[in-house]
């Protein structure tokens, strides 16, 4: 699974296959993430804030 970041909304997602706009702004500005803001998504999601 891929990590992607959106430049318009600053949102970091992660997503299999094509990705077309950001699921958080729905704005097309997204590209790969930076190995800076794969290590703070990386934080978050051990911080178990995506399981609440």
């Amino acid at each position: 699974m891929k990590i992607y970041h959106c430049e318009n909304c600053h949102f970091t997602f992660r997503r299999e296959g094509q990705v077309d706009s950001c699921p958080d702004c729905g704005k097309p500005n997204i590209r790969p993430a930076t190995e800076q803001e794969i290590e703070e998504f990386k934080s978050y999601i051990n911080d178990g804030w995506d399981k609440k």
